[in-house]
């Protein structure tokens, strides 16, 4: 959507939460309201910069994907966004989460339904195993 219909949807409260990162702007709808009220799993990529903000009105659990370096590298360059510099800068980039914020890690460093399988252990808050291979909660 455009930037006026944003600020018209922001401005009458059509976000649970919004916020502005790379000269963009970005909002959840207020609807996972009524979802989170009838006890639903919401999942939403947002900003470190907002999670303070969403764990103040809901419940958050934050699971943060990653790689190792290497691999986060080759991925950042295949998209062919940055350059090197940029990727570089990226990679050694740290916001730290807000105290008290339940973390789970999941290492997406294997085929993509291992990281899905991964990805879902950690929303659904189970505890790795040794067969598990990268989630850490």
């Amino acid at each position: 959507m455009d930037r006026a219909t944003f600020e018209a949807t922001r401005d009458s409260g059509g976000y649970a939460l919004w916020w502005e990162a790379h000269d963009l702007a970005y909002g959840i709808p207020i609807g996972i309201e009524h979802d989170l009220a009838q006890r639903h799993i919401v999942v939403a990529s947002v900003s470190r910069a907002v999670i303070a903000s969403a764990a103040q009105r809901y419940p958050v659990r934050v699971v943060e994907i990653t790689a190792p370096a290497a691999v986060l590298a080759a991925r950042l360059s295949a998209r062919a966004r940055e350059d090197e510099a940029d990727i570089a800068r990226r990679l050694q980039r740290q916001m730290p989460l807000p105290d008290g914020i339940e973390l789970a890690t999941v290492v997406n460093d294997a085929t993509i339904a291992d990281g899905a399988a991964r990805l879902l252990q950690a929303i659904q808050g189970r505890p790795q195993s040794a067969e598990d291979g990268g989630v850490s909660c």
